[in-house]
């Protein structure tokens, strides 16, 4: 182990010099960023055929905060629901791009 490592706020405690230690945090990190793009999404209950979600259009960017803010009742889940697919109860409708690939809605 490196003096290094020894002295590093995530390395070995109590290590020594001649000691042998496999540190996982030595392996190189993949970092993956993906950027979001939906275009005229929308979503209709399977239940009742009511619009929930129509027309929404926008981009989400690696590295940035997006906040997704409205009144209660305003469809804000209905929305994350629609763009991470696992609004199971409902037709989504429009386009979705990950990383500028159209992802399938289905």
């Amino acid at each position: 182990v490196s003096e290094e490592m020894r002295d590093h706020p995530r390395g070995v405690k109590g290590a020594q010099a001649n000691d042998t230690v496999q540190l996982s945090i030595l392996a190189e990190k993949t970092v993956t960023r993906i950027d979001l793009r939906f275009t005229s999404l929308g979503l209709v209950l399977n239940s009742s055929g009511r619009k929930v979600l129509q027309g929404v259009s926008g981009e989400f960017y690696a590295g940035h905060l997006t906040a997704i803010m409205g009144p209660s009742g305003s469809g804000k889940t209905s929305f994350l629901n629609a763009v991470s697919g696992k609004a199971s109860y409902a037709t989504i409708t429009g386009s979705i791009e990950i990383n500028g690939s159209r992802d399938n809605l289905s």
